[in-house]
């Protein structure tokens, strides 16, 4: 099967293009949300709070969401927030908490190994006795057969108080219950020895508030669209920085190296440059347009969408983003600290046919709530000034 043009769809996918991924999102017990509840989303959706609120949370439990928690993002999660720890030798042979106590960072409250912690919940039911996600720290054993084959077995005493007790990490996701150990992520070789991410929920593509600062991170997706429609419109978001773009392409570094950068051309100069040489707005930019030319039928998290990006340009650049969801069926969470964005927002979204939400968080004390303004809503809080962040 040949692939598809940007914007192309069959009938059926057509039909659900009403349809969105996450309708609604509740998560408990994940870093410093004990519990939130948004009860409308839409197909973009701009969240926005003070710092600390859990903006980027939010973000980070969607990730795990779309992708049935897989071991690889977990552990993509928490190094990119230097909780990953490599401390433990291969060879180890007995249980150092300090080893692992990284994993338990994703739970509320930092709580220790050895406390009792309370599971982490993310769903878009309504029904919290069958989330969608639900993880667990819990203490199990080795049990070996007449064959010799190992099982583990799982135990209600703490760590503590069984030899040779081992802490894991348990996902159950539907019907399905996996059970990881967390002392392999520890390893003395790095990475984590849980396999690949998986079968995903539904397609998912990340950009952090950095998305750009490496280049030869993106030139996978650059691969997936080249000469397709979406190579058109990468260069076309480009020129909304710099109309002197003329085109983009995945390059060696040299003769002598496999590995790839992003370079463009532009009328103003006589050889392909880096990309990296147009700055972090430039860089940020395409790493959120090349995002989510590659997340058709699934979801795009993008933190800090504002990130070098003048607010001359942020209502055509959220023209393209919401005329993309459309045709390509994204939806589209995205958090910002800037009024300026928030404004621009309101205005693309009250001319899109696709429905845009601004949540807004507010934390007081424990307590986190999500405040969702649809288009008409946001007409009169940007008018009346009332402050968002």
């Amino acid at each position: 099967m040949g692939r598809r043009m940007l914007g192309e769809q069959t009938s059926q996918e057509a039909w659900a293009m009403s349809e969105l991924h996450i309708p609604n999102l509740t998560i408990k017990g994940f870093r410093g949300i004990k519990e939130l509840s948004i009860e409308s989303l839409g197909r973009v959706n701009l969240i926005t709070g003070k710092n600390n609120t859990g903006k980027s949370s939010i973000l980070e439990a969607l990730r795990l969401y779309a992708h049935n928690a897989a071991p690889a993002i977990i552990y993509n999660i928490l190094e990119f927030r230097e909780e990953y720890s490599r401390i433990v030798d291969d060879d180890a042979s007995t249980l150092d908490p300090d080893a692992f106590a990284h994993v338990t960072s994703l739970f509320h409250g930092f709580p220790s190994l050895f406390d009792s912690i309370e599971p982490i919940i993310i769903t878009t039911t309504s029904d919290l006795r069958r989330p969608d996600l639900e993880m667990g720290i819990e203490w199990n054993y080795e049990q070996r057969d007449t064959e010799g084959n190992v099982r583990l077995v799982r135990t209600k005493s703490m760590g503590a108080e069984i030899v040779d007790a081992i802490p894991v990490l348990s996902v159950r996701t539907g019907l399905r219950m996996r059970v990881f150990r967390l002392d392999t992520l520890g390893s003395r070789r790095g990475r984590p020895r849980w396999g690949m991410e998986g079968d995903a929920k539904v397609p998912c593509q990340t950009v952090g508030s950095f998305g750009g600062a490496v280049t030869s991170s993106l030139v996978h997706l650059l691969d997936e669209i080249s000469l397709t429609f979406g190579e058109d419109e990468a260069i076309n978001a480009l020129k909304l920085i710099d109309p002197r773009i003329t085109a983009v392409r995945a390059v060696a570094v040299d003769r002598l190296s496999r590995v790839r950068t992003v370079k463009v051309g532009a009328t103003h100069i006589d050889k392909p440059v880096p990309l990296r040489s147009f700055g972090d707005g430039m860089n940020h930019l395409f790493a959120i347009i090349l995002s989510l030319l590659n997340a058709r039928d699934g979801i795009l998290l993008v933190d800090e969408i504002e990130n070098g990006l003048h607010h001359s340009i942020q209502q055509d650049i959220l023209r393209t983003i919401f005329r993309l969801t459309s045709e390509l069926n994204v939806q589209v969470f995205a958090t910002t600290h800037s009024n300026d964005m928030v404004k621009a927002f309101e205005e693309v979204a009250r001319e899109s046919p696709e429905e845009g939400i601004v949540v807004k968080l507010t934390r007081r004390g424990e307590n986190l709530f999500a405040t969702p303004f649809d288009e008409g809503q946001l007409t009169t809080i940007v008018g009346d000034q009332i402050e968002v962040r």
